[in-house]
């Protein structure tokens, strides 16, 4: 059965093109022991995250992975510690307009950063003359 579920992990990041090291899969089956009941979920689960981790090579070792799997098995532990808390506060949540940080698009480097000056609430008049004109 190990070696059936070995196979399937390898397999599944050979599709994903990760290869991996001798330490890795072992990594991955310690993942899937805490979830006997929905090991391909979590197994593309853990695929998910680690294709959203920043990585040098895609040859990968116990680190990478061990990142992940500690990642995703302290959520897991969040969501068993406190299941009714986010079903108790609802779907709504309010955001404050006024204390978000304000950015600003440079179209000449393409980014966003951060405006920390003032930000006027009224436009400038050739915006009021584009709006009402």
């Amino acid at each position: 059965m190990s070696s059936a579920i070995r196979r399937k992990v390898q397999r599944k990041f050979k599709m994903r093109g990760y290869t991996l090291k001798v330490e890795a899969p072992n990594e991955a089956l310690s993942f899937l022991t805490h979830f006997q009941d929905a090991e391909d979920e979590a197994l593309d689960l853990l695929l998910d995250e680690i294709q959203h981790q920043s990585l040098k090579s895609s040859i990968l070792d116990k680190e990478p992975v061990h990142r992940v799997v500690s990642l995703l098995l302290e959520a897991d532990a969040a969501v068993e510690e406190s299941p009714n808390s986010s079903s108790s506060s609802g779907g709504l949540c309010f955001i404050d307009a006024f204390i978000i940080p304000k950015f600003r698009y440079d179209p000449v480097k393409k980014v966003f950063y951060e405006h920390t000056g003032r930000v006027p609430n009224h436009g400038d008049a050739s915006a009021k003359a584009t709006l009402y004109g």
